[in-house]
């Protein structure tokens, strides 16, 4: 139950809805989901985490930047 929690509370705001907009697109690094949205960092950080928790997006170290892309798997259902 927990795991349903965490994946709808990561579906339940509208930054981490833009953030999955987003990554629909194309896979990102934080850098450039702070630079499309304007939000400070440290937000989008906190929204990222959320979403992680959730099983909605996955990270992926690639040399000094962290990609996130979205699991289209878990999602996809629920967003069209």
């Amino acid at each position: 139950m927990k795991e349903k929690a965490d994946f709808f509370k990561a579906l339940g705001d509208e930054t981490r809805i833009r953030i999955i907009g987003m990554l629909l697109i194309d896979n990102l690094c934080m850098c450039e989901i702070v630079a499309g949205l304007d939000v400070p960092t440290s937000t989008i950080s906190h929204h990222l985490k959320i979403l992680e928790r959730g099983n909605v997006i996955e990270s992926q170290k690639e040399g000094r930047y962290t990609v996130y892309y979205l699991n289209k798997d878990s999602v996809l259902l629920f967003i069209q």
